[in-house]
């Protein structure tokens, strides 16, 4: 937490050398419903927010994340797939992502285009997956479970 200001996860693209901010939602997050909204900070708002902080502290962040990643080296916390030593040379994509679960197609069908409206000018991209998050990647096209709408990196 920094500044009232918490990061849900980060996302490591081994391939690319890029570090991404990830903002987790369920369809319940009454965020997502920008214009039925408010009570709350709304969605766009929130990634305006990590959008802002990224750009301005780009740097510290890769030197931190690389910390953290030299640590989980260290000490056996790495999936075995991972072969990188640092994250020493990697990129900071300043714009969030936002990963949405517990998603249908039906609530996909009627949500994503609304939402990917809000926040297409402070996000990377937005991710509708269903039921299971745990194996989370970033698609490049849409599949049955998954709905990927991605934008540029600033």
């Amino acid at each position: 937490m920094y500044d009232n200001l918490r990061i849900d996860m980060i996302w490591v693209d081994l391939k690319a050398k890029k570090i991404a901010l990830v903002e987790l939602k369920t369809i319940g997050d009454e965020r997502l419903y920008v214009d039925k909204n408010q009570t709350q900070e709304t969605i766009d708002k929130q990634l305006r927010k990590y959008f802002v902080f990224a750009k301005k502290n780009k740097e510290a962040l890769i030197q931190y994340y690389n910390l953290v990643y030299s640590v989980k080296r260290e000490l056996g916390l790495l999936p075995a797939f991972v072969k990188e030593q640092s994250l020493e040379n990697y990129k900071l994509i300043q714009k969030p992502i936002l990963l949405v679960g517990d998603c249908t197609r039906k609530w996909i069908d009627k949500n994503a285009e609304e939402i990917n409206n809000h926040i297409k000018d402070v996000s990377f991209g937005s991710l509708y997956q269903g039921k299971s998050t745990y194996n989370f990647s970033i698609p490049y096209k849409t599949s049955r479970t998954q709905n990927c709408y991605r934008l540029s990196e600033t």
